[in-house]
């Protein structure tokens, strides 16, 4: 294929921005995760913690077989994990249960960095715009999922947070499989070598070497800071939900006390 069409770039970039958001719902939803499960703050930010281990997983052992299998059966297989993994954790009865599905989803999300080489093999002319416009995909579902979760949550419960997702990774699947051609792997050798491959490249780059590290300090002091912040507004003193309603709670006559949920307002 000479080029891609408009559409299709869309739908890559639709596709892989839903999968990467994945990695980030539960971070404004941590609070009310800790409630249901009855599980103190620490507990909690593990969710996030092990999405994310999750995602480096996937990236170096899931990421690599784009290169022994056609992509986009790879793309299928792995929007497929993707889907069970959310509806394992809307579904958890435990915590035990919630911490596999977290670890699951942020192994599975790597949908989104088996798109951009596969867009960079579909075309021949405007390469970098087309990976950048797919990139940028990713960029707005990494911005966009906290928001998104937030407004859901608050509205209608945090278990509806991941069954909404579930839906539109399977639409993007369905648009994926109907929409784009299949290609021939390119490789022969084995997955042992070819995971020895990619290390070699560390070894062979200095800037890479600086490249990796930086964003790897870069990205964990990013999660860190929302994880955390997470649990601020949500104190007693701020009483701010996940949607960000001020909870007020207030005296009435016979010492029972009542609340009242608000919209926050410029403070």
């Amino acid at each position: 294929m000479a080029s891609l069409t408009r559409t299709q770039v869309f739908i890559m970039a639709a596709t892989a921005g839903i999968a990467v958001a994945n990695v980030y719902y539960s971070q404004p939803i941590l609070h009310a995760i800790a409630m249901q499960f009855h599980i103190s703050t620490e507990k909690a930010g593990s969710i996030s913690v092990l999405s994310q281990i999750g995602y480096g997983i996937g990236l170096f052992f899931l990421t690599p077989v784009g290169d022994m299998i056609e992509r986009k059966k790879l793309i299928l297989y792995l929007q497929v994990g993707l889907i069970v993994s959310l509806l394992l954790v809307a579904f958890s009865p435990n915590l035990i249960t919630l911490y596999a599905g977290s670890l699951l989803i942020g192994i599975f999300s790597v949908v989104a960095q088996v798109i951009l080489p596969m867009a960079a093999s579909l075309v021949k002319e405007n390469r970098g715009k087309i990976v950048g416009q797919i990139f940028t995909g990713i960029l707005v579902g990494i911005l966009v999922a906290r928001v998104f979760s937030g407004f859901i949550t608050g509205w209608l419960g945090w278990q509806y947070v991941y069954l909404i997702s579930a839906a539109m990774v399977l639409g993007t699947a369905i648009l994926m499989q109907a929409d784009f051609p299949s290609m021939p792997e390119r490789f022969t050798g084995t997955y042992a070598g070819l995971l020895k491959s990619t290390l070699a490249q560390l070894g062979r780059f200095p800037l890479l070497r600086r490249t990796a590290l930086t964003g790897m300090l870069a990205f964990g002091t990013l999660s860190a800071f929302w994880v955390t912040l997470t649990f601020y507004p949500q104190r007693r003193a701020l009483s701010l939900s996940s949607f960000g309603h001020r909870y007020v709670r207030f005296a009435c006559r016979g010492g029972r006390t009542y609340g009242a949920t608000i919209w926050q307002t410029g403070r």
